[in-house]
């Protein structure tokens, strides 16, 4: 089927809309990847650093336990003057909840 020039025109004019409309999809998609590849990489980073903290934190935990329940039995204070983290009238967990 043959088209009339303006039918010529109008087709060309469309196509070359078209594929800048496809070329600038393309691009932005490919900025949204990237920045997607670049948070996920920061997040990778900060969960790393997050769990070495913990790590740590737990190391330390385990040890001030331990330092605690080797001196508790050498402790002088009466049972009834001792006090969960020094102020007389807060309760604390017990040792066994402490340590798990």
């Amino acid at each position: 089927m043959l088209l009339t020039p303006e039918d010529e025109d109008r087709r060309r004019r469309r196509r070359e809309r078209n594929k800048v409309a496809a070329t600038k999809c393309r691009n932005k998609k490919k900025e949204r990847t990237g920045k997607l590849v670049a948070e996920s990489e920061t997040l990778e980073v900060n969960n790393n650093a997050l769990k070495t903290e913990i790590h740590s934190l737990e190391a330390e935990r385990n040890e001030l336990i331990n330092l605690l329940q080797h001196h508790l039995p050498h402790c002088s204070m009466q049972p009834s003057s001792r006090s969960y983290y020094g102020h007389p009238n807060t309760v604390g967990p017990s040792w066994s909840s402490v340590s798990g």
